[in-house]
């Protein structure tokens, strides 16, 4: 704030921050200070999400889109966020939530962890767990995605703090789905440029 040279309302000081509800507070209090204020405040995931979705958007084209999140870690929580903002732009007249199934082995904690970070999601959003492994997606897949109550996937994204996990559910989720839709792509956030990124860029060569 003290910078000299900065112009009213222009921030000399950027300041990431990790927890998300504290960066929404600090961000709040510096709105406050109005022309004053020379920080802003940020958060990598939240930032992530939008460029992910910016890059691989929802399908709002339909009467009801239906996205997978697998492994939801703070990125993925975001993600199902704008997702739904996105949708509630969108959808105009559609009273139709935005179905968003949570592939993990306990799916209901990231269901949970959702709704209580971003409680207005509940008129927006229709969740839907998936209780399966990298192990057992095969198995279960297919009964999941042809469930006749709902619609089917449209897009599946894969957020996980461990690379590895990502890599294995992405490649999982990938040949599942090829063969019961080959049109539905498969997203995968990784933390690295390299190592099994590497090795994803060549299994889609």
């Amino acid at each position: 704030r003290e910078l000299p040279g900065r112009r009213a309302g222009q921030a000399g000081c950027l300041a990431r921050i990790a927890d998300p509800d504290f960066c929404s507070l600090l961000r709040i209090q510096e709105a406050e200070r109005g022309d004053e204020s020379g920080v802003d405040f940020f958060n990598i995931d939240e930032i992530g999400a939008r460029l992910l979705l910016k890059h691989f958007p929802i399908v709002t084209d339909c009467a009801q889109p239906h996205i997978l999140v697998a492994h939801l870690d703070p990125l993925g929580v975001w993600l199902v966020y704008h997702a739904a903002r996105t949708w509630h732009d969108k959808r105009g007249d559609k009273t139709a939530p935005l179905m968003v199934t949570v592939l993990e082995h306990e799916p209901e904690e990231g269901i949970q962890d959702v709704k209580s970070r971003h409680p207005e999601l509940k008129n927006i959003c229709e969740f839907k767990p998936f209780r399966a492994t990298a192990e057992d997606i095969g198995e279960r897949l297919p009964g999941h995605h042809l469930d006749p109550a709902t619609p089917h996937i449209s897009r599946a994204y894969v957020t996980a703090y461990s690379d590895q996990q990502a890599f294995e559910t992405a490649l999982k989720l990938h040949h599942e789905l090829h063969k019961l839709a080959p049109s539905v792509p498969v997203v995968v956030a990784l933390s690295h440029p390299h190592g099994v990124t590497g090795l994803l860029r060549d299994v889609k060569k």
